[in-house]
């Protein structure tokens, strides 16, 4: 819509442009053989000044086309670091909360053998597969995964300094990593990078 609008405005400039060098005479067949000279009835568009249009909006089309894209790569940054932050947050919100899934977040049941001690959160860079978090429930003798992330293509984790699985005990809300809180992980992508810092507390914060 923009374009269109855009090409209409140039052509009306084109059209009425006072610079522009007039003809006000056209051609027509003389009823009586030949040619004779009549006034035109209304400017007319040439070769030159069509191509003109056509590249002019072509450039803008372009220019349109690339903040588009560039957009829709920024929101996809935006989205996973907001992904990963979600699955942190739910380990933490589980852990207090001391919940016990039976089923896991594809609706496939899962068992919690003893008593709930944990969530964990697991950061899976990999060289094969797509980069991927992963939730578990950990009880006293089992661990199930509940929920995985995994990242769009073109996305990557990467830990800055090690903490690549975060613990957070039931109740007491005590969090641990390995080896160490606070920790720096980063979402990469599209020649961007997002900054998760989680702390002592396990709280992560985007930047």
């Amino acid at each position: 819509m923009i374009n269109i609008m855009f090409a209409k405005i140039v052509l009306f400039w084109i059209r009425f442009n006072p610079l522009k060098n007039p003809s006000t005479f056209t051609l027509h067949l003389s009823p009586v053989g030949g040619f004779t000279q009549l006034p035109k009835l209304g400017a007319g568009f040439t070769i030159i000044e069509l191509l003109v249009v056509i590249t002019m909006v072509g450039l803008v089309s372009g220019v349109g086309m690339f903040s588009l894209v560039n957009y829709g790569n920024t929101q996809s940054l935006e989205q996973t670091a907001s992904n990963v932050k979600g699955v942190f947050d739910e380990a933490k919100f589980n852990s207090l909360s001391a919940v016990v899934r039976d089923k896991d977040a594809n609706g496939n049941s899962i068992t919690c053998i003893g008593n709930l001690s944990s969530y964990k959160v697991d950061i899976i860079s990999s060289s094969v597969e797509q980069d991927r978090v992963e939730l578990f429930m950990e009880c006293g003798s089992s661990t199930s995964l509940v929920k995985t992330y995994t990242f769009p293509e073109n996305i990557n984790i990467w830990v800055d300094t090690t903490c690549d699985e975060v613990e957070y005990e039931a109740v007491s809300l005590e969090a641990s990593a390995l080896p160490l809180l606070p920790c720096v992980v980063s979402i990469k992508g599209y020649g961007m990078t997002k900054t998760l810092t989680i702390d002592a507390f396990g709280n992560l914060n985007v930047q």
